[in-house]
C-alpha cells in the first residue's frame, strides 16, 4: 500500500473546513441584511434570537399602545363553503419584509398585507382554487 503524502492527507479536511467558513460567512452576511423592522423567519434572524431592535415601545409608553389595525382570516368562511376542510392547529409566524406581511392561515390561505395599514394586497388558496 502506498503512503499518502502529507499534502493529500490534509486536503480533504482542509476543504471541509474551508467549506464551513464560506457557509457561515455567508450566513453572517445575510444576517446583517435583516432590517430592524423586518421579521424574516420564525426567530426573526439566523441566530433565532426572537429579538427586535425596534425601540418605539418601551416600559414608559407601553400602557398607551393601541391596536393599529386588525385583519380577519377567511378561515371560517372557507370551512362554511368547503365543509370537508377542517381548521387545524397550524399557527405559523408571519414574515415581514419590505413593508409587507406574509401570513399563512390554518386553511393554508396565503395572504400579503401592507404591514403598516393591514390592507390586503393579494390572497391565494391554491388547493381550493384548483379543486373548484
Amino acid at each position: 500500500m502506498k503512503k499518502m503524502d502529507n499534502l493529500s492527507m490534509f486536503t480533504g479536511p482542509m476543504l471541509m473546513i474551508l467549506s464551513f467558513v464560506v457557509v457561515f460567512s455567508s450566513l453572517a452576511e445575510a444576517e446583517l441584511k435583516v432590517g430592524p423592522s423586518e421579521w424574516l423567519s420564525h426567530g426573526r434572524d439566523n441566530a433565532n434570537t426572537k429579538y427586535s431592535p425596534l425601540d418605539q415601545i418601551n416600559a414608559g409608553n407601553f400602557k398607551d399602545v393601541e391596536v393599529a389595525w386588525r385583519w380577519k382570516s377567511i378561515s371560517g368562511e372557507v370551512v362554511e363553503k368547503f365543509p370537508h376542510i377542517r381548521i387545524g392547529q397550524f399557527k405559523p409566524t408571519p414574515i415581514v419584509a419590505d413593508g409587507m406581511m406574509y401570513v399563512i392561515t390554518t386553511v393554508c390561505q396565503i395572504v400579503a398585507l401592507d404591514a403598516g395599514t393591514g390592507e390586503v394586497i393579494w390572497t391565494r388558496i391554491s388547493h381550493l382554487e384548483e379543486s373548484s
